[in-house]
């Protein structure tokens, strides 16, 4: 059939009228507050910012049912790793993780399956990205994790339409054809002049590779007292709320392995802490209540989801923001 006849069921009906009867679905995490399932998150944190240690965690915690850090994991899972940056840096960390969540290395080893490249990977062209949803689907992943993305493919990540062809042919077919969340690792851009960035900026390159990802995670790490503290910050979710406050974490030694544990946030964070999403909320309504005094609810809940915050956390910053208002003393007058 020719691509271009209108007949080629190219659109797929949302039957709305049934989807309000029946009840607007829930979004179901398979680990809590982090990874909604059959969902695109993009992973984004500096070098030897632990991204790779927290992917491969992941993993393992959703596939053998351990607790990551106090977060559930959900459901029965199995996990396609790709690691297409350093294969070598894999095994040893895989073994430690497993040790320190008192899992059985080779019983986890058999839900998860690890690749590697043969060669350069090119997601954009339909032969890679077809062999990695078939080998997804061979394995049954609920969860594809690829580290890293500057190494799948050959484009320019500067270029929107670039972005938008590897997105469209690699990247979200993984969850609408072969059934399987993604989880792709990707690398910060330097900051200029050690100022901090923040929100879009986060993400090297175009921000279409951002739009094409449901979910944005970022990772920083603060030194202190001899620790690396690690900080992973839900900075936008447009299918589920995010979580108002980051996780700190430290990866720690149990003396069988290691394993990430909750710890109490910095002292002294950096200069310029990136806000989490209920702040940056708060941050977009009051500005919009500065420019606007009247401004009426929906108008500044739409500004905050504008900005990839979710309706829900929107909402709670409101309220918040209205609160904060109400409680003002207003000033006597002489």
């Amino acid at each position: 059939m020719n691509a271009r006849d209108p007949a080629s069921n190219a659109l797929e009906r949302l039957d709305m009228a049934a989807i309000l009867r029946d009840g607007i679905p829930e979004p179901r995490f398979d680990l809590q507050d982090l990874l909604v399932a059959q969902s695109y998150a993009l992973l984004t944190g500096g070098p030897k910012g632990f991204k790779t240690w927290l992917a491969l965690a992941w993993a393992i915690c959703m596939a053998m049912a351990r607790q990551f850090a106090g977060l559930r994991p959900t459901g029965d899972h199995r996990i396609l790793f790709v690691e297409a940056e350093c294969w070598q840096q894999i095994p040893g960390r895989f073994e430690k993780l497993c040790h320190g969540l008192d899992v059985d290395p080779y019983e986890a080893a058999k839900r998860i399956e690890f690749f590697k490249p043969k060669r350069r990977l090119l997601l954009e062209t339909e032969a890679h990205a077809s062999e990695l949803r078939q080998r997804a689907q061979d394995c049954g992943a609920t969860w594809t994790m690829i580290d890293s993305f500057v190494r799948i493919h050959g484009l320019d990540e500067n270029v929107s339409r670039d972005m938008a062809l590897l997105a469209n042919v690699g990247l979200l077919p993984m969850k609408e054809q072969a059934g399987s969340g993604l989880l792709m690792v990707d690398h910060t851009p330097k900051s200029h002049f050690g100022r901090q960035r923040v929100g879009g900026e986060q993400v090297r390159g175009n921000t279409e590779k951002l739009a094409a990802a449901d979910a944005h995670l970022d990772v920083d790490v603060h030194k202190q007292a001899g620790q690396r503290i690690v900080v992973v910050n839900v900075e936008s979710n447009r299918l589920a709320p995010e979580r108002e406050h980051p996780l700190y974490l430290i990866l720690g030694d149990t003396g069988q392995g290691a394993r990430f544990e909750i710890t109490e946030p910095p002292d002294k964070p950096t200069r310029g802490r990136k806000p989490d999403a209920l702040e940056r909320a708060k941050s977009v309504i009051a500005a919009e209540k500065l420019r606007h005094p009247d401004i009426a609810f929906k108008r500044a809940v739409a500004a905050v989801v504008a900005e990839g915050i979710s309706e829900r956390t929107a909402t709670r910053a409101w309220k918040a923001v209205q609160a904060l208002a109400d409680c003002q003393v207003p000033e006597v007058p002489n």
